[in-house]
């Protein structure tokens, strides 16, 4: 008897405890609704966990630290996460909204026509891949990371839960690791590719970059919102990431990480 009541002091203890510390979930999702994501999948989630403050991938130059948003109605309808918010504050108006993407995201992409090189910079690789032009340790690498694409894609039709799994991380963290990293290292030492080196090299640190201040940004509305709880939307590439960056850091700063099926 005197065991049970020790357990049970223990566990209601640290259940007290975890639920006075800020809880993060990171939600991830795609930017586009598809047959099992859509916007009612992800209401359905954030109504579960009842954020005090939903966090966006929004280029933060688009909205400051009180909410004032410099986007349109239209503009914010324009992605799946938020027509989602939208819907979500509209019916919990006390609900605040943040982003938290790096400040220059859309100016960076626009000044280097990063979509655009991307697709001509593939195209080239596409074409040694398919002509055999490549040696056989690039050629399998090359292979590699169309096959991790293809897995993502898979993994972008199916429902909310499957994307936020450990297994579409894993998929994701190897995915990007072979294109910003073995990748360019490919195109380094290809003569006929050495060209978009630099292209390649930016392109990848940025993304790294992103990832950090992402990071950095979670962890500054965890300190400005102690004790409550927050919902971070972003795209299922970068779940891996924000999670390999946060764990580490959540005794310390004070933060539970919620895990996807929670409240």
């Amino acid at each position: 008897m005197k065991r049970r009541v020790t357990f049970c002091f223990i566990f209601c203890s640290l259940t007290i405890l975890a639920h006075a510390q800020t809880r993060l979930r990171i939600i991830a999702t795609v930017h586009n609704p598809t047959k099992y994501i859509t916007q009612d999948s992800l209401i359905k989630v954030l109504e579960a966990f009842k954020p005090d403050i939903i966090l966006m991938e929004w280029d933060t130059s688009l909205i400051d630290d009180k909410g004032n948003i410099k986007l349109t109605k239209q503009q914010m309808a324009n992605s799946l996460e938020g027509q989602t918010a939208q819907f979500y504050i509209q019916q919990h108006p006390q609900t605040a909204i943040r982003g938290f993407d790096i400040d220059y995201r859309n100016k960076f992409y626009k000044e280097h026509n990063t979509f655009s090189n991307e697709i001509k910079m593939g195209n080239l690789i596409d074409s040694m891949y398919k002509k055999n032009l490549l040696n056989d340790t690039t050629w399998f690498i090359v292979n590699a990371l169309y096959s991790a694409n293809q897995i993502l894609n898979n993994f972008s039709h199916m429902k909310l839960k499957d994307i936020n799994s450990a297994l579409c991380m894993q998929a994701a963290s190897l995915r990007q690791t072979l294109l910003y990293k073995r990748e360019t290292e490919i195109i380094h030492y290809n003569q006929y590719l050495k060209s978009w080196y630099s292209f390649a090299k930016e392109n990848a640190d940025f993304w790294e970059l992103r990832n950090k201040i992402m990071t950095k940004n979670i962890l500054k509305y965890i300190k400005m919102y102690p004790r409550k709880k927050i919902a971070v939307m972003v795209g299922f590439y970068h779940k891996y990431a924000l999670i390999d960056y946060l764990k580490p850091l959540s005794i310390n700063k004070k933060f539970v990480l919620a895990d996807y099926t929670d409240n």
